[in-house]
């Protein structure tokens, strides 16, 4: 067959030879063909996707035509054109059967809506093919929020505490999602979830970008111990969860006036005086009272008749005088009742002394 072909095509030229005519092979085609037509939907996007979600639309052209075809030019028209780009604008000259690509993708920074464009491939001879490209991009329905601590320490507690004896912690939660975080639950979890108390729950909506607080306190009644437990913040989209973790030590009450130990002299003179002089001399008194505490921080505070006389001499860290004084206690003879108060971990704990006052 392709014998025949032959002589027959030999047989026109030799004709046309005859007739004063050169042959020069069949009339021009040019022609191109894409690998893309009708419309390619791309991956649904959502808004504030960055370059790393998208991916490219490989588009390879075909010269389906019987000659070579110069450049080519590929350009993105429709209402949408500027949603879309592609990697090259224009491709050099294809030989007959020959490919080249392009690639075409959405751009970055789309707001919520549906974009569509044409691609078309254009060049001389009325080269032209294209197909159509689309996208939608939809709301970004991020959820989260974030806890103002992570772990929290109350300050130690001592036994049969009471509410003023500690503050409240105030937990701020914020939403850095995309939405509205939807009615927030706060609940306590682990071994001592008892030991706490919570405020505030459930939690409003938070607005995007807002706040909302909470507070998390010991509750009462605790025992001698060190307790602990996880306060989790969660909402209807599983993606919202934060947790904290809260601890408190409970310690043993000082026993009243364990801690402390308390020596007053007999207040004397040293020499037979008559009522005149111990009014006026107080040189020659010999008096003192020491106290011992334990604790170094320790507030100690001396009473008189109910009114505060002052605060002692502190010698060293754990040591304490006062000096009471015939001016201070007055010329008669007798008893006199002399109250040292010393605090203690926030409590008072008071001892009577008595003095007896001699000739």
């Amino acid at each position: 067959m392709k014998l025949r072909k032959w002589f027959l095509v030999a047989a026109v030229a030799v004709a046309l030879v005859a007739c004063g005519r050169t042959y020069t092979g069949p009339d021009p085609e040019f022609g191109i063909a894409l690998n893309r037509t009708g419309t390619h939907s791309f991956d649904g996007l959502t808004a504030g996707y960055g370059i790393g979600v998208i991916t490219p639309l490989p588009v390879t052209v075909t010269n389906t035509g019987n000659r070579a075809i110069g450049s080519l030019y590929v350009e993105l028209l429709g209402t949408n054109h500027a949603a879309f780009t592609v990697s090259r604008n224009t491709l050099p000259g294809i030989a007959v059967g020959g490919t080249d690509t392009f690639d075409v993708r959405p751009v970055t920074g789309l707001a919520v809506g549906t974009y569509s464009a044409t691609v078309t491939v254009t060049g001389a001879n009325n080269i032209s093919a294209a197909f159509d490209v689309s996208v939608v991009v939809s709301v970004n329905h991020a959820f989260s929020v974030t806890l103002s601590h992570a772990d929290h320490t109350f300050p130690t507690l001592t036994v049969d505490y009471a509410v003023g004896d500690f503050a409240p912690l105030t937990v701020t939660v914020t939403n850095t999602g995309t939405q509205p975080t939807g009615q927030l639950a706060v609940a306590l979890s682990g071994a001592n979830t008892t030991a706490f108390t919570l405020g505030l729950t459930p939690i409003p909506s938070i607005a995007v970008g807002g706040t909302s607080t909470f507070t998390v306190s010991p509750a009462l009644d605790q025992a001698v111990g060190t307790y602990n437990a996880i306060v989790t913040v969660s909402g209807a989209n599983s993606a919202i969860s934060a947790a904290l973790t809260v601890t408190m030590t409970v310690e043993p009450a000082p026993e009243p006036g364990a801690n402390l130990t308390i020596a007053f002299a007999e207040l004397v003179d040293r020499a037979p005086l008559d009522a005149d002089i111990i009014r006026t001399d107080v040189s020659i008194l010999d008096a003192w009272g020491t106290i011992t505490v334990e604790n170094p921080t320790t507030e100690i505070r001396w009473f008189y008749n109910g009114e505060e006389i002052g605060y002692p001499n502190v010698t060293g860290d754990y040591n304490a005088t006062f000096v009471p004084t015939r001016e201070l206690l007055g010329a008669d003879l007798g008893t006199r009742f002399i109250t040292v108060v010393v605090e203690v971990g926030g409590r008072l704990y008071g001892r009577r002394i008595t003095i007896e006052v001699g000739p």
